[in-house]
């Protein structure tokens, strides 16, 4: 194999690619640093190298030992975030000048606003590897649109090809879009979650009580409203398709119940607690937080927005030293195990810096206990555990830790150009880009 540059991929460009994803704090870094030998220490400055890595470039042989057993480790290794890079590669954002990959399609430029060019890599193409796609088009242009009506309004005009699954149309749109475009857009089930994170460190939400008081008013079916009926309603953290969802009624009741959420707050002693609510400040998910202050200061407490710009809120919230009180959370499916999500509730992946996804800042030894096995059964074994997990989940809900309102179902809507029956939208990972093929 060689990078899309012509230079030959070697088994030592794995033990880089780690370090590189650890030293630009790069989101797949809690999956590595708590489970390869040595990596805390790289992480750390104590070493040069991580230890746990063994690399040889004759024979391309690559062992890695870990520090306890984790099931889903081969899943890590799949994720985008750990793309093969060539030693050497800066160990900082390339954003702007990014390096070469081994796949499909090679980036040729990047814009100042971070829209980028594709065109297919024929070195990969050669490699000719089973059941593995190449791409149709020769060149795909990618724009950042910042405002989603806008982009909207540019794919149901067939002024740009393809709408961002990690964008949501407008909720005032999708009845004109259904009417106009009704052969090239449609909801995709996604395994994901949304929720409001509840900081358990600090007051309120550092009381069992405060939390439960806040899943128990929570209008699940008005947040679906102000998706434009996009969100699945659901009061558990694990969505419905993954290992762990229990079939069992919603804890907190199948509807808000504010005059019982307000009894709550009084018992736990926390009315009048000023909270501030860290949302996105445009689309819907400002209106979900338009909907959250409101319905926080109905239950007693005094809440008011933070709202910051979308392109900079999870680089934010995910930095723990602005130690975020409650405010907007979602997750996707990296892969399709429960233990993908608890990775947002694992005491071992809190992070200093802005890297933190545990935003509910959560180290509970009872649900550490119940975890740490679990997260060892491999994906062959993983029906095996289903009990396991729903027990899991059972005590989460109960502790409150999250206030999850339901599963995101993400667009899947082309221009009249695009052969829309063949083209891929991903439960995972969104557009697949080698599925893009024009009528």
């Amino acid at each position: 194999m060689t990078y899309s540059d012509g230079e030959p991929v070697k088994a030592s460009d794995f033990a880089y690619t780690i370090k590189r994803a650890i030293k630009v704090e790069s989101a797949a870094k809690g999956f590595l640093t708590p489970y390869i030998q040595g990596a805390e220490a790289y992480e750390a400055g104590q070493a040069k190298s991580i230890s746990g890595i063994v690399t040889d470039d004759k024979t391309g042989k690559i062992t890695i030992k870990l520090t306890q057993a984790y099931g889903s480790f081969a899943n890590v290794l799949g994720l985008p975030n750990l793309g093969l890079v060539p030693s050497g590669t800066p160990m900082t954002n390339l954003a702007q000048d990014p390096p070469p990959g081994v796949g499909p399609y090679m980036i040729t430029a990047v814009d100042a606003e971070g829209g980028y060019t594709l065109k297919q890599n024929p070195r990969f193409a050669c490699l000719h590897i089973a059941g593995i796609p190449t791409g149709y088009a020769n060149k795909i242009n990618l724009q950042v649109v910042p405002n989603e009506e806008v982009e909207a309004q540019k794919v149901l005009h067939n002024e740009a090809d393809v709408f961002d699954t990690a964008d949501l149309v407008p909720s005032e749109m999708v009845p004109q879009i259904e009417a106009a475009a009704a052969g090239r857009y449609s909801l995709t089930a996604s395994a994901s979650t949304y929720f409001f994170f509840l900081n358990t460190t600090r007051a309120p939400f550092n009381n069992l009580k405060a939390r439960q008081a806040v899943n128990t008013a929570l209008d699940r079916g008005k947040l679906a409203e102000l998706s434009g009926n996009t969100i699945t309603p659901d009061c558990f953290f694990l969505p419905k398709g993954i290992v762990g969802h229990p079939n069992t009624p919603c804890p907190f009741g199948s509807t808000p119940d504010v005059a019982k959420a307000k009894q709550l707050v009084q018992e736990s002693g926390t009315a009048g607690t000023p909270v501030e609510i860290w949302i996105q400040a445009e689309g819907p998910r400002r209106a979900y937080g338009d909907y959250y202050t409101q319905m926080l200061n109905e239950i007693g407490f005094k809440a008011t927005e933070h709202p910051v710009a979308n392109g900079e809120y999870w680089e934010t919230v995910n930095d723990q030293t602005n130690d975020p009180q409650t405010g907007f959370g979602d997750w996707f499916q990296d892969f399709p195990n429960p233990a993908d999500f608890y990775f947002l509730l694992d005491g071992r992946t809190l992070q200093p810096g802005n890297s933190n996804f545990n935003l509910s800042q959560v180290n509970d030894p009872v649900l550490q206990e119940k975890l740490i096995p679990l997260s060892e059964a491999p994906a062959t074994i993983l029906n095996g555990s289903t009990a396991g997990w729903e027990a899991l989940e059972t005590y989460v809900s109960n502790q409150a830790y999250v206030a999850p309102f339901g599963e995101q179902g993400v667009p899947k809507f082309f221009s009249n150009r695009i052969d829309y029956a063949r083209a891929v939208t991903h439960v995972g990972f969104g557009n697949d880009f080698t599925s893009l093929r024009l009528k």
